[in-house]
């Protein structure tokens, strides 16, 4: 099996730089407090922590399968048990459903920031707790429902499993209809996100031609909705793309009835890496983020804008 040992060592390899952009993120955000809103702090959270279960899993099942390469006497000393199957596989079905639902759940609530720009500085963080709970209790009524069917059926999951997987005869139709729709849901959320961007974009502009009455928490409402935009949009344009090309792949090996199951797992397997490359790109660029949005490089980067100058200006006039 020389592919799925070399793809297994790449996938290893991403799994490590996964868990140490993790590390590297949290002790970012506490030595660079950011300024930006309540909710945003706890979606993007709830993203790192999905990162997080998934890589680790992910790797763990790895780190598994390698040792007991090198200490085997029997082929059934390889194969896994049902429940440790569960355990190994349900964080990859949970991480494509709220990592998807998370960023849905950023698209609503940059929307609510720009709709309500003037006054939203003040808002609650219970719109991001209420978008965080409501995306895990979908996630994990999915893997539940999943599990569910799977153990439905006797002749696959009866003994344990060669291949780590939770499809059975079951819910093998129905996971495919479910990935279609985080594919749409991803489509969505891109279309969306592009939205608020150009709309962002465009209130700063009438703004600055002074079409409009010069607000500071609005106009940095609006400047935090244009910096999130710029590091979610091509996030999530990528990620449609590659779960497009994950799909597509897995579309084109359901249908290969010629092809050995061994190079099934291996072609699966560099498909999977595509999402866990993904993800790792994706930690880079929050580090990068949480530099960028911390005061201190705010500081270092302001620049006040001609009609933000004027309204103070107007306001020390006032006061004499």
């Amino acid at each position: 099996m020389p592919i799925y040992q070399t793809v297994a060592w790449i996938q290893l390899l991403i799994v490590f730089a996964i868990l140490a952009s993790i590390l590297a993120l949290v002790r970012q955000y506490l030595y660079n407090k950011i300024t930006i809103h309540g909710n945003l702090k706890i979606l993007f959270a709830n993203i790192v922590f999905i990162h997080f279960v998934n890589a680790f899993f992910w790797g763990a099942s790895i780190v598994r399968y390698k040792f007991l390469v090198f200490i085997y006497s029997s082929n059934c000393e390889l194969l896994t048990p049902i429940w440790l199957s569960f355990v190994f596989a349900s964080p990859s079905y949970i991480y494509l459903f709220a990592y998807s639902g998370m960023h849905f759940s950023i698209l609503a609530e940059r929307w609510r920031a720009t709709r309500f720009a003037l006054k939203y500085e003040n808002e609650s963080v219970c719109f991001g707790w209420a978008c965080a709970v409501i995306t895990w209790l979908v996630s994990l009524f999915y893997i539940f429902c999943v599990i569910l069917t799977a153990l439905l059926d006797s002749d696959a999951f009866a003994q344990p499993l060669g291949l780590i997987s939770l499809t059975s005869k079951y819910n093998a139709q129905a996971i495919i209809y479910s990935y279609y729709a985080v594919l749409l849901l991803l489509i969505i959320t891109a279309v969306g996100d592009f939205w608020v961007f150009y709309v962002n974009k465009k209130l700063i502009r009438n703004r600055s031609i002074g079409q409009t009455v010069y607000s500071v928490s609005a106009n940095f409402q609006m400047n935090e909705n244009l910096m999130t935009m710029r590091l979610i949009l091509p996030l999530d344009i990528s990620y449609a793309i590659l779960f497009g090309i994950y799909l597509l792949i897995g579309i084109i090996l359901r249908y290969s009835n010629q092809m050995s199951n061994t190079n099934y797992v291996a072609f699966y397997r560099i498909a999977a890496t595509l999402l866990l490359l993904h993800s790792a790109v994706t930690l880079a660029i929050y580090i990068q983020f949480i530099k960028f949005a911390s005061p201190s490089s705010r500081r270092r980067t302001l620049r006040v804008h001609p009609t933000t100058d004027q309204y103070f200006k107007q306001l020390d006039e006032q006061w004499k």
